[in-house]
């Protein structure tokens, strides 16, 4: 069976960190890793006004920056699945499990 975990943060060195604990704890639990890639970042810029009724060219710009990259593993027994559910990440990282089937 194959599975994707994908991993989304605005941090990109908490990503690199869950990949690598991710990875080692695959390793160790017999899993294999097929692909580790990381996705180009995207960028949401926001331009406010300071000030609602004056100064019109007052402005202030703010962005987010969104990591994202994913992994797929494949494995043998679905029983294994929850000891990979029961894993910590670090706090920032949300994480998902989507069936592969190719």
């Amino acid at each position: 069976m194959k599975l994707r975990i994908i991993l989304k943060s605005f941090n990109k060195k908490l990503i690199q960190n869950a990949l690598k604990q991710l990875k080692l704890s695959l390793i160790s639990e017999n899993f294999r890793i097929l692909d580790m890639i990381s996705l180009p970042k995207k960028i949401k810029r926001f331009c406010l006004l300071r000030s609602p009724h004056v100064d019109k060219k007052s402005r202030e710009h703010f962005e987010l920056r969104f990591y994202k990259s994913f992994m797929d593993i494949e494995f043998d027994k679905i029983s294994s699945i929850n000891s990979l559910l029961k894993k910590d990440l670090p706090t920032g990282i949300s994480y998902s499990l989507s069936n592969l089937s190719f």
